[in-house]
């Protein structure tokens, strides 16, 4: 497949998966009195899984049962995951910046680290022989 298929499939699947992590965020963080940080980390799983099976059929067309590519892929995430965390955390909680606010430079870092990471890593073809 193309870059321009791979970007635009991630497009779309990032923006579902980043309205799910927003959604569930937010939602947490105001209905249940969470903190910024547990509300975040429960988001994040719930994006996560969104984000592998959209990304698996939609961007790269890598079979969703792939135990090796759900493997990489969670790697990917936890590496993600630890980058938003640290971003949420300085900026929220150091900071004092609103959350809403520190998810949006998330959203502007972490994504094109995991594009790369699943593209070169996760659902990248196999090289048998």
């Amino acid at each position: 497949m193309s870059w321009k298929r791979h970007i635009s499939g991630y497009a779309v699947v990032g923006l579902v998966s980043t309205g799910v992590h927003f959604a569930v965020a937010l939602g947490l963080a105001d209905l249940a009195d969470f903190t910024p940080l547990a509300a975040n980390a429960c988001a994040f799983v719930s994006a996560l899984l969104t984000s592998y099976v959209g990304n698996a059929v939609i961007t790269f067309g890598s079979p969703i049962r792939s135990r090796e590519a759900f493997i990489k892929f969670c790697a990917a995430s936890l590496l993600a995951f630890a980058l938003n965390q640290i971003i949420v955390h300085l900026l929220s909680d150091r900071l004092g910046v609103p959350f809403v606010a520190s998810l949006f430079v998330v959203l502007f870092t972490v994504p094109p680290i995991t594009f790369l990471l699943a593209k070169y890593w996760a659902f990248a073809p196999r090289k048998d022989g």
